[in-house]
């Protein structure tokens, strides 16, 4: 793919990578017209202190709102980053789902401390987006 970078590729043209703070996330999708959520590592943080570093602040939204984030971050590029490389969002490019070792790491260490209710809530969400193959499914 042509808007394909790898990490080297997209700090020689751009610059270093400098993750938001909460703050200026926050200050960011203020007044914001679509819902937006933290995801990823930081999503799981349950304890006041974190458990290990995070690089970045993941953002989730609705693929359907897409196109309203788009025009509130229009000052912006927008990339995705999936299997070692950076992929420019232009129109009709999909999110990635990759799953990292990582992943998995937060996985184990947050899914015995959820209650039967939170563990259904979760494999329901898991079925909902993921139906087909997901190896999480028989761990919940």
């Amino acid at each position: 793919m042509a808007d394909e970078l790898t990490q080297e590729e997209f700090e020689r043209i751009y610059g270093r990578v400098a993750p938001l703070t909460m703050t200026q996330l926050r200050d960011l999708f203020h007044g914001a017209d679509f819902r937006w959520w933290i995801c990823g590592g930081w999503s799981l943080e349950l304890d006041e202190q974190p458990r290990r570093e995070h690089s970045n602040v993941e953002v989730g939204i609705a693929r359907a709102e897409l196109p309203k984030v788009r025009r509130w971050l229009a000052d912006y590029h927008l990339w995705d980053i999936h299997a070692g490389a950076l992929v420019h969002m232009s129109a009709g490019v999909e999110l990635a789902d990759d799953r990292e070792q990582r992943d998995e790491d937060d996985f184990g260490a947050v899914v015995p401390r959820l209650s039967d209710d939170e563990r259904r809530w979760l494999r329901a969400a898991i079925e909902l987006t993921e139906p087909v193959g997901n190896p999480w499914l028989e761990r919940l």
